[in-house]
């Protein structure tokens, strides 16, 4: 196993939102800065970012990890990041700071 993957001592929650409802499940979780030591200087191609509002942490907790991503999306729900204490605005400041252009896709008005 690789040293950076966490193990079972990095337990965290499945939704960390205060009364998040529904069933919780303990995940595995680590730092990205763990996977990819900064003695390792390779170009990360693509990050996906989906952790139900609480993006803006993960991007700050990226710290100088950020100047070597070329692509990142986030898919983010105005609602989840509201209740997270942040909101899409604030999301859109972080990652456009960072040189990343922003983009906002809209669902059809059909629901497709």
């Amino acid at each position: 196993m690789n040293s950076g993957i966490s193990g079972e001592e990095k337990r965290g929650k499945s939704n960390l939102r205060p009364n998040g409802g529904g069933m919780s499940q303990p995940v595995l979780t680590t730092r990205l800065d763990a996977l990819f030591p900064q003695e390792i200087q390779k170009r990360i191609a693509f990050t996906k970012i989906d952790v139900e509002g609480f993006e803006h942490k993960v991007i700050d907790g990226m710290g100088a990890l950020l100047e070597r991503i070329d692509v990142m999306t986030c898919e983010a729900h105005p609602k989840y990041l509201e209740s997270c204490g942040t909101s899409a605005r604030a999301l859109f400041n972080v990652v456009n700071q960072h040189g990343f252009q922003s983009y906002c896709a809209q669902p059809n008005s059909d629901g497709k």
